[in-house]
């Protein structure tokens, strides 16, 4: 048991949802909701090193695997099921363009750190040139298309839409 999060238990990892996994976001309607029983919700959290988290055409975002650039980043922390970390692995295409490790974030209101799990994708190009977020909000994630919204053509190699 951890003395300031009782409620976590040692056979369940923590992720940390940083985009379209948030609660009232559409994976999060769509992926998490239809499988409650797999995800706990513990509280709002904040990766304790700066990562570049960006947007491509249709309000995908994107956490790039490239520690110490751009802003520590707002997110969520879910303890999850071993079913519900295979079905976030499913939906991320991991092993794929995206990866999943283990990193520090600092719960809201806390001070100590805890280890989870984070999706992120491999590389994406000209990232120096990117307009870099410390927060997907509802406010990005309403010019946000669902897969079946969008045109392939306009994907690239790097795995999002430009």
């Amino acid at each position: 048991m951890h003395p300031h999060f009782p409620n976590l238990r040692a056979d369940r990892p923590l992720v940390f949802v940083y985009g379209t996994l948030k609660k009232g976001f559409y994976n999060h309607e769509n992926v998490m909701k239809k499988r409650a029983e797999c995800y706990e919700y513990i509280g709002d959290a904040t990766t304790s090193e700066k990562y570049p988290l960006l947007l491509d055409v249709y309000a995908v975002p994107y956490l790039v695997r490239k520690s110490g650039m751009g802003h520590c980043i707002s997110g969520e922390l879910y303890q999850v099921t071993d079913e519900g970390l295979q079905a976030l692995d499913e939906l991320e295409g991991v092993p794929g363009r995206y990866c999943r490790e283990l990193i520090s974030v600092t719960p809201k209101g806390s001070t100590e750190t805890l280890s989870a799990h984070l999706y992120q994708i491999k590389n994406v190009p000209n990232l120096e040139a990117r307009q870099l977020y410390s927060e997907y909000t509802l406010e990005l994630h309403k010019a946000y298309k669902s897969k079946t919204e969008r045109d392939e053509s306009l994907r690239k190699d790097w795995g999002g839409y430009e």
